[in-house]
């Protein structure tokens, strides 16, 4: 049964995965990296304001890099944790200093944004109010002003924006992963069709090769002798291993067995789909194997078997004779070992 594609996310519909997540994920880290140079610069730096801001880097890369939306818990639960956390050590400086509450809380909305759109709102809103509450409580800690103060909601309005979007083009993402599942269904039908088609005229093929002269005699009304008796019945055995055994009515093999139904043998072909596990060489083992038997046996009956995949033993030629069974096996490294049994009558 053929599987319908996976449902992509708003993340994978504009461009968070592949090259173009690497260009956006660049561009995010660059932006992080100006922000964070112009906050050192003002505030003199800090080894914790330093880590905070590798942290919001790190939110950035665990934000676009992972594939499949929405994004995994574990990531989405190290990005909501980095932020207040980045926050609070971008933003502690010493009472007596400048501090700058607004670049740090504007890199990471730019994060949490991105996580918004990939599929995690819930926890992209609830890590912003928690930046939003770190930066205002550790604003009116330092005594900076309340209009200072204010900017730093920049997280809640990127957030909230990022959220609108995913929102309006979710319908569309809609629309495009049903239009993938019908040109899915259709692309396997018509290869399906297209499959059936080939087989049909193959098998036309072969039977005009192998039974033409025949059927237009038998079509001319004209009678049949024993002789041509005999090569109806060769030639009925010959399209049933066409089609119960295509893998051995090939070449040698099928002239051998046509052979030995000639001499009164009676030859079975079955093919359980081993080959589809093994080489060529060992394949062509199997087949001389078979034709070797089946040119030795001049009464009894043959049978030519190739097992399903997986088996140890790739193929069997089980051969009895008046007298005695002989049994060939054929393993996947393309080892020959045979077993006679012998056996009197009365």
């Amino acid at each position: 049964m053929h599987r319908a594609p996976d449902r992509p996310g708003v993340g994978t519909l504009i461009g968070l995965d592949g090259w173009l997540g690497l260009v956006l994920l660049s561009l995010l880290e660059a932006i992080v990296l100006l922000l964070a140079t112009r906050d050192v610069g003002t505030t003199g730096g800090t080894p914790a304001m330093i880590l905070g801001y590798v942290l919001i880097a790190l939110a950035g890369c665990a934000v676009v890099l992972p594939s499949g939306d929405p994004l995994p818990a574990r990531y989405t639960a190290g990005v909501a944790a980095i932020g207040p956390v980045a926050i609070f050590l971008s933003t502690r400086t010493p009472p007596d200093r400048p501090l700058t509450v607004i670049a740090a809380p504007i890199a990471s909305g730019l994060v949490l944004g991105l996580l918004s759109v990939r599929g995690r709102a819930g926890p992209a809103w609830a890590s912003a109010v928690a930046i939003v509450s770190v930066t205002v409580l550790v604003g009116w800690s330092a005594g900076l002003p309340s209009a200072s103060v204010a900017g730093a909601i920049g997280p809640v309005g990127t957030v909230g924006a990022l959220t609108v979007f995913a929102a309006i083009i979710r319908p569309t993402q809609r629309s495009l992963y049903e239009l993938r599942v019908e040109t899915t269904t259709v692309a396997v039908a018509n290869a399906a069709m297209r499959a059936r088609l080939e087989e049909r005229d193959r098998q036309l093929a072969r039977l005009d090769r192998a039974a033409r002269l025949m059927l237009e005699r038998i079509a001319a009304g004209k009678l049949l002798d024993d002789t041509d008796r005999i090569q109806c019945r060769l030639l009925e055995a010959e399209l049933r291993d066409g089609l119960r055994a295509p893998n051995l009515a090939i070449g040698e093999l099928a002239a051998a067995a046509r052979e030995a139904r000639g001499r009164g043998v009676e030859v079975l072909l079955l093919d359980d789909g081993g080959f589809a596990a093994v080489s060529p060489q060992v394949r062509d083992v199997v087949v001389s194997t078979a034709a070797w038997e089946l040119d030795a046996v001049g009464a009894g009956s043959v049978t030519v078997r190739v097992l399903p995949a997986g088996r140890r033993i790739v193929a069997s030629v089980l051969v009895a004779e008046p007298g005695q069974d002989r049994r060939t096996e054929i393993d996947g490294e393309g080892l020959v070992q045979t077993t006679v049994d012998v056996y009197e009558y009365g």
